[in-house]
């Protein structure tokens, strides 16, 4: 830490002070001079001695202002990473540390009383070194002394190997500090990016920012829960040893909360209000107590994490047997697990159940597994282009009464090959200006040799204007005469979840459907090729 002082500001004062002569107006108000007060000697003499003591006080007050004072910690990352760690560090702890230094010197001079402390402590090292003035025992003096000292100790201690760092400075204040760690990544690492074996492979955010689907809050998305990274004794433990006015309702919600539960479940079933339960899951994840995570099922796929530290599966393999003695080992799970299929499969009978959805959370909060997501696009069939091209617009009168997702001007239609098998020869009566899409006209006598046209992708149906938005239209009324207005009803609502991000598994959370019927319509829809399946986590 280093101080400065300014010292013409200090100037002002003291010569503001040394002014002593008094403004005497005459009678008639016109005249104004000054002269010098009438007093004795004994007052002069008094007067004097105010005066000295006042430019002592304000020599004091110089000496013991701190106008400027920088915290500063030296660091060494590597060279690839170098701009990260360092905004890092200054984000997330020298600019909070800084602020709280700030409002305490302004309240009640606590770095000026610190740093004198310290200095009055500090030998003259400028002849030889004895062993009581070296630097490791002037390091621990500070520290048994300095409650500053001991927090910048604290904060480069913890912060150094990625822990929180509790520092307290007063009894009174009480700042935590820390670097939030990613809980988990969505692609693996290439060859010279930092590897972070063990970590979480995943794709599912529980901060979607979405406005289709209306999750801009900040706050946990409700379709997610909690998987606890320890066990629900030691984190109750740690929480009754605290005295925050959280401690109860925290201890409430951890006894009700379920990793197979939603937060909108666990709030229904228990009576905490929703809200309140996401800030509690919020509160959980930053202090590195929980993740937060797709609520666990037994019909979804679970695999072993490409990215799974194998270098500890023999530790693992160990603390693997002592929590579940009688079930079978860790590497014959993950040997069961190796190939994609439902975690349902795995388990032996009802009564192993519970057991077996122990152990997945066992192997999730460790990063030994990972979800095998599937999501769905919207396929355009040949047929369901013919029937546009041949008869125009189709007709809405068949259309539901649930309004079809809103259309934007932005189109977004992928081929599923590089160009459309569809000749286009250019027509002389074709206006330029027009903003309708030109669609070439296949009529019902058109030359048997012309290929039909080749099945499109629509990346993002919500946003499908022109061709798009009445492929759509036509796949709506193809379902309806198929399926009647029940599927054409559950096609309508499921068509915002196919655009390839969304993963099926969460429309049951979402739309609270049974799993079973949402996997029977996909069934259906995948049979008359209005759908594209695809696998990833």
């Amino acid at each position: 830490m280093t101080s400065e002082s300014h010292e013409s500001s200090t100037q002002e004062v003291e010569n503001s002070t040394d002014v002593s002569d008094f403004a005497e107006q005459s009678g008639d108000g016109l005249e104004t001079r000054k002269v010098a007060s009438p007093a004795s000697k004994a007052d002069q003499h008094l007067m004097d001695g105010k005066d000295k003591f006042t430019k002592e006080q304000s020599k004091s007050k110089k000496k013991n202002t701190l106008n400027m004072f920088h915290v500063v910690f030296v660091l060494n990352p590597p060279p690839l990473e170098y701009h990260l760690r360092v905004k890092e560090m200054d984000d997330h702890v020298v600019k909070k540390f800084s602020k709280i230094l700030r409002r305490k010197q302004a309240h009640s001079a606590y770095v000026v009383r610190e740093i004198s402390a310290m200095l009055k402590d500090t030998p003259k090292m400028r002849g030889a070194h004895s062993e009581d003035q070296s630097l490791a025992t002037l390091y621990h003096k500070y520290l048994s002394q300095s409650t500053l000292a001991r927090a910048i100790s604290v904060i480069y201690n913890n912060i150094s190997v990625s822990r929180i760092a509790h520092v307290n400075l007063s009894h009174q204040s009480s700042p935590s500090f820390q670097i939030p760690i990613p809980s988990s990544i969505s692609v693996l690492p290439g060859p010279l990016s930092p590897q972070m074996p063990g970590m979480w492979l995943t794709t599912a955010t529980s901060f979607p920012a979405d406005d289709d689907l209306n999750m801009t809050s900040s706050q946990i998305a409700s379709h997610f829960t909690l998987l606890l990274l320890s066990d629900l004794s030691s984190i109750l433990s740690d929480i009754s040893d605290t005295t925050s006015p959280l401690s109860a309702p925290l201890t409430h919600y951890l006894q009700v909360s379920k990793p197979t539960k939603s937060f909108v479940q666990i709030s229904q079933s228990s009576g905490i209000p929703l809200p309140d339960i996401q800030f509690m899951a919020s509160h959980l994840v930053y202090w590195r107590k929980a993740r937060a995570v797709p609520p666990l099922h037994q019909r979804d796929t679970y695999i072993v994490s490409p990215n799974a530290d194998m270098s500890k599966l023999v530790y693992a393999s160990s603390k693997f047997a002592k929590t579940f003695p009688a079930l079978p080992s860790l590497p014959k799970i993950l040997n069961l697990l190796s190939t994609p299929r439902a975690y349902s499969t795995i388990i032996p009978s009802r009564d192993h159940k519970q057991a077996f959805m122990d152990i997945l959370t066992w192997l999730l909060r460790d990063g030994w597994v990972t979800q095998l997501r599937t999501f769905i696009w919207v396929r355009v069939p040949s047929h369901i282009k013919e029937i546009v091209e041949t008869q125009g617009e189709p007709d809405r009168s068949l259309e539901s009464s649930i309004e079809l997702p809103p259309r934007k001007t932005n189109e977004d239609v992928k081929d599923s090959k590089t160009t459309l098998a569809v000749p286009q020869p250019p027509s002389p009566t074709s206006s330029t200006t027009s903003t309708h899409t030109t669609i070439p006209f296949r009529s019902a006598f058109h030359d048997p040799s012309i290929p039909p046209p080749a099945p499109s992708l629509i990346q993002h149906p919500r946003q499908a204007s022109g061709v798009a938005s009445r492929w759509l239209a036509a796949i709506s009324i193809h379902i309806l005469k198929t399926q009647g207005v029940e599927g054409q009803k559950a096609w309508n609502r499921c068509l915002k979840y196919f655009d390839g991000k969304h993963a099926i598994e969460m429309i049951a959370v979402h739309e609270g459907w049974k799993r079973k019927r949402i996997a029977e319509f996909i069934a259906s829809w995948e049979a008359e090729g209005l759908v594209l399946r695809g696998m990833h986590w």
